[in-house]
């Protein structure tokens, strides 16, 4: 269901570089959604409201926790964590003056 809304990358993760298309099978991979995927994914459970959808949504944003990924202006830090464990980020401080750039993000908790 998730996967069809948006397309879903394979990543390498390599020194500086954030996301390049995959270039052999020894380099470390994820699978990650765009966080503009990952909003629609989030919404469409809320709004299916339903037993199923909340646990799927709890399951998958707030167990999981997996990052998505966006073009923005550099993180200089977080400066916000989530309340009950702090091990997401719930909001970024951004270097305005510098150009935007390829990101991991944490998702928002459902």
């Amino acid at each position: 269901m998730h996967i069809s809304m948006c397309d879903i990358i394979i990543v390498t993760l390599l020194s500086e570089e954030i996301a390049k298309p995959e270039r052999n099978n020894k380099c470390k991979r994820k699978r990650q959604s765009h966080c503009s995927c990952d909003l629609k994914f989030r919404d469409c459970l809320r709004k299916t409201n339903s037993l199923v959808s909340a646990q799927i949504g709890l399951t998958y944003f707030n167990v999981l926790g997996p990052q998505c990924f966006r073009k923005a202006h550099p993180i200089v830090r977080c400066l916000r964590r989530t309340r009950i464990t702090g091990q997401k980020c719930e909001e970024y401080e951004l270097d305005y003056t510098k150009p935007k750039m390829w990101q991991w993000f944490d998702s928002e908790t459902f």
